[in-house]
């Protein structure tokens, strides 16, 4: 390991300043051991995530999902002159930390996808009377409901060999959704409907179920804005011929817009959003919005 090393508490302050001055509020204890790290922002939900190391050339990463905000990070003081030795070494170091986090993730990966079939095959089918349902003026189609009534939706992964279930999404009665700990998400999804000549890719299931009974054509859900850009491409390898539509949410913050662009542009589809900031198509049509045109 280099001998030469920067204070480690200027490295990290630098790192939250950093991040904060992009609008991410890391929380107070980090952890600068060059491997991925969860942690929950100011409202207690788990929406942040970094990785940062301090030996040889201090680097890392912080990523906000909430505010689809993501940056690479590197230290930006002095930094001193290390040996080839140092050098050689600070990098067999942090390759060897790499290795073992991709392990440990699949291993984790591995045992939450067998956790979610186990609970999927043996839920019941959602209710349509679900309140969550109610409100939003869908049908359950092939939902399937917990023991305390949480909705339950599977994920499946569309880059594996054999798409297979590898996590689950709860839909609580209020709205809340969580998926299983652990479990991946990034390129997975689901869909409603048999295949048609149109698909279309929205974030989430009440939007879909929205444009799906409206339209008949295949709808696949992808989670949330950023998966868009993930699960976009897989539709088009998996549909090579299909004319693929974005259902993208008009997020104040433009959000869901730019994901949706960014997904149309990487699967040569196109994109649409609602004509009111802040409503997605199910807010959309709930509110009276009839037209499903381009």
């Amino acid at each position: 390991m280099p001998t030469h090393i920067i204070d480690q508490t200027d490295i990290i302050q630098q790192f939250r300043a950093d991040a904060s001055n992009l609008g991410v509020q890391l929380p107070e204890t980090l952890i600068a051991d060059g491997i991925l790290h969860r942690a929950k922002d100011a409202s207690g939900k788990l929406n942040l995530a970094y990785k940062l190391h301090t030996d040889g050339h201090p680097a890392g990463y912080f990523e906000d999902f909430k505010q689809a905000i993501k940056a690479n990070w590197k230290y930006h003081g002095d930094l001193p002159k290390l040996t080839r030795a140092e050098l050689a070494a600070s990098r067999l170091a942090r390759n060897k930390l790499r290795q073992q986090e991709q392990a440990a993730h699949v291993a984790q990966h591995r045992q939450t996808a067998a956790k979610a079939r186990s609970i999927w095959h043996s839920a019941t089918p959602a209710q349509p009377d679900h309140p969550y349902l109610i409100k939003k003026q869908v049908s359950p189609h092939r939902l399937r409901q917990s023991q305390n009534s949480a909705l339950i939706m599977p994920l499946y992964d569309l880059s594996a060999d054999k798409a297979d279930i590898v996590n689950l999404q709860f839909i609580q009665p209020d709205g809340t959704k969580r998926f299983l700990k652990a479990g991946k998400k990034k390129g997975c999804c689901w869909w409603l409907g048999e295949p048609t000549d149109t698909i279309l890719i929205a974030e989430g299931f009440a939007t879909a179920a929205t444009v799906h009974e409206a339209t008949g054509f295949r709808t696949i859900i992808a989670f949330d804005a950023k998966n868009l850009i993930q699960v976009a491409p897989l539709i088009r390898q998996k549909y090579p011929a299909a004319d693929i539509i974005i259902m993208a949410d008009n997020d104040p913050n433009g959000t869901g817009q730019t994901c949706a662009q960014q997904a149309a542009l990487l699967c040569k589809g196109k994109w649409v959003a609602p004509p009111t900031a802040g409503q997605d198509f199910n807010d959309y049509a709930n509110q009276g919005g009839n037209s499903w045109k381009i």
